[in-house]
Order: C-alpha cells, then structure tokens, then sequence
C-alpha cells in the first residue's frame, strides 16, 4: 500500500498519512452531505450524532485491541458516510436559498477537506515522533482511552438531550 508524507512524499512505510484513509473519508462524506443537502437522504440529527460519537468510540477500542488496521480504510467509508450527514446538518442550520445552495455546498466542503488536510498535518508530527518511541503501543493505548471517554461524553450528551 502507498502512503503519503508531507516531509517525504510517497513511500512505503506506516510513519506517513495513510492516502486510502483520508480519500475514502473525503469521498464518502461528500457523498452523503450532498445526498443530504439536496433533500434526498435525512436521519434525525440525534441519531446521526450518536452514531458519530459510536464511531470515534469504536475506532479508539480498536486502537487498545487490533494490532493489524489494513481493512480501516473500508471502515473509513463507512464513518465518512455518517460523518457527512452530520456536516450536513450544519450547512442545513443555514438556512440557505435554493438559488446558492451548489455554491454552498461546494464551499462548505472544500472548506472541510482544508480543515482535515491541516488537522492531518499538525498531527502527523506528533504522531509520526510518538510511533518511532519505545513504549509507543502504551501512548496509543492510553490515548485512545482519553479518546473514548471523550466519545462516550459525546454519546452520553446526544442520547440524553
């Protein structure tokens, strides 16, 4: 599999940005907040949220558990498509005209995709200097705990709102 480094270009190894992931993501959630935003697909905004909080709960208990990750970007997708309507609920609070809702929409998620590419950047350092330590199995376990409480924060919010 080709990975993508902004410090190496493409190469090899798994100390660089996984390309399937991040495209797979891009594509799926583009496919839904356009679906949504046009009217032609629509969960309630709760259930949408909770699922979202379930996914980043689940991908950070598959951090602690799975050694091998190779069928995430599959999994990738299918959080993207969640993920997408829940963007889409936020350009739908808008409350934007019909008349600009291509050039809305269009924006919003270019928008996104810059906001994903500088999150992946600035974390891609940290990351990358944290797989080379020794104990780097023990920093991923105890971060994907903060991440799950954060997760479960979030879920627990959403539900009982």
């Amino acid at each position: 599999m080709i990975w993508w480094s902004p410090f190496n270009g493409l190469s090899h190894t798994a100390e660089a940005v996984p390309t399937p992931f991040v495209t797979s993501f891009t594509i799926a959630h583009s496919i839904t907040l356009s679906l949504a935003v046009l009217g032609i697909m629509d969960l309630p905004s709760k259930f949408v949220e909770s699922v979202i909080a379930l996914s980043i709960i689940y991908v950070a208990v598959e951090n602690i558990f799975r050694k091998e990750v190779n069928h995430r970007w599959g999994l990738t997708f299918v959080f993207g498509l969640i993920h997408g309507l829940g963007f889409a609920n936020i350009l739908q609070e808008m409350n934007l005209s019909k008349g600009n809702l291509a050039s809305a929409l269009v924006s919003f998620n270019i928008g996104i995709e810059i906001v994903q590419i500088m999150i992946v950047l600035l974390l891609l350092p940290l990351l990358t200097y944290l797989h080379r330590l020794k104990d780097s199995s023990k920093y991923i376990k105890y971060g994907s705990i903060v991440i799950i409480l954060f997760g479960a924060f979030w879920l627990l919010e959403r539900v009982f709102s």
